[in-house]
């Protein structure tokens, strides 16, 4: 009897062991998988960082054929999805978004090839209806901002400013979803005090400061200061920008720092700069017609 007990423990025993070996050896296949699919991954995203949009794509679509797990699939089937967007093959793109399974990742893919097809009314057709309030927080406030976006080229601008005003509030860090947010209201907005305010809430985000929606403000910010001849505010916001600046940007601050000069009085302050402007080089000829036209004004 004794022996029998014993025989039954250790084959039981021996079968606890057998269950405990299989799991930790899934657990070290699924941790070798997850890692190779990681290291992939990133690998794919450098790509799409780097602006390589074809290697970013076909990276992408293979990693996606590759997984099992269908969010990860589905992830991969959206970056590749922006990869041909930037190429700018809508129609490549709305196929491809018609393979994601997830309801909200395919919807907000579609919405981003609706935009660059400038099918703004198609976009708005589409989903006028959808509960964005009902997408995961990740998602939700690209989903707001671009319907928003989709609504203020419509020029339904009291839908355009709701849904605009929920991505402001939902994006979290995403900085300059927020910029671009704010500059379309304060495009809409017909009150140029209203204009001002939210114009301002562009320059005082954080992070963004060599982006163009940020650079933009700082240029209307300031001429709208020196015309009010607010010199000090206007000198003030003109530090916002990055003195790291080169090319375009950088001729667009020392002209307009001319333009201050010029308005304070100080017309050789305003010579120098226009002069250091005129040195660099781009392609805005406007621009540069009026520095050399306050230049000549100053003869």
């Amino acid at each position: 009897m004794y022996f029998i007990i014993s025989s039954n423990s250790g084959l039981k025993n021996k079968n606890n062991m057998t269950k405990i070996i299989f799991t930790l050896i899934l657990a070290l296949f699924s941790a070798s998988l997850f890692a190779d699919y990681a290291e992939k991954y990133i690998a794919a995203e450098h790509f799409f960082n780097q602006a390589k949009n074809e290697e970013a794509r076909l990276a992408f679509e293979k990693l996606a054929g590759a997984t099992q797990e269908p969010r990860a699939r589905d992830q991969c089937l959206s970056m590749a999805v922006r990869a041909l967007v930037r190429q700018d093959k809508p129609d490549e793109a709305m196929q491809l978004a018609g393979k994601i399974n997830d309801h909200c990742i395919a919807a907000n893919c579609r919405m981003e090839v609706f935009l660059k097809k400038n099918a703004a009314a198609e976009l708005v057709a589409a989903y006028a209806g959808e509960d964005l309030g009902q997408w995961p927080e990740y998602l939700n406030h690209h989903g707001y901002f671009k319907r928003g976006k989709a609504y203020y080229l419509a020029r339904d601008h009291d839908k355009a400013a709701d849904d605009l005003a929920k991505a402001i509030e939902l994006a979290g860090c995403n900085n300059i979803m927020k910029a671009e947010a704010l500059q379309l209201l304060a495009n809409m907005a017909g009150d140029p005090g209203k204009k001002l305010e939210w114009t301002l809430k562009i320059i005082d985000l954080k992070g963004i400061a060599d982006s163009h929606f940020y650079l933009e403000a700082v240029m209307w910010v300031t001429d709208v200061y020196i015309r009010k001849n607010e010199f000090a505010g206007a000198e003030e916001i003109l530090k916002a920008a990055s003195p790291r600046l080169e090319g375009y940007w950088k001729f667009r601050v020392l002209s307009r720092r001319g333009d201050l000069e010029l308005a304070r009085g100080n017309k050789a302050g305003a010579k120098e700069y226009y002069s250091q402007a005129l040195k660099i080089e781009h392609q805005f000829k406007p621009f540069i017609d009026h520095v050399k036209k306050q230049l000549e004004g100053m003869e």
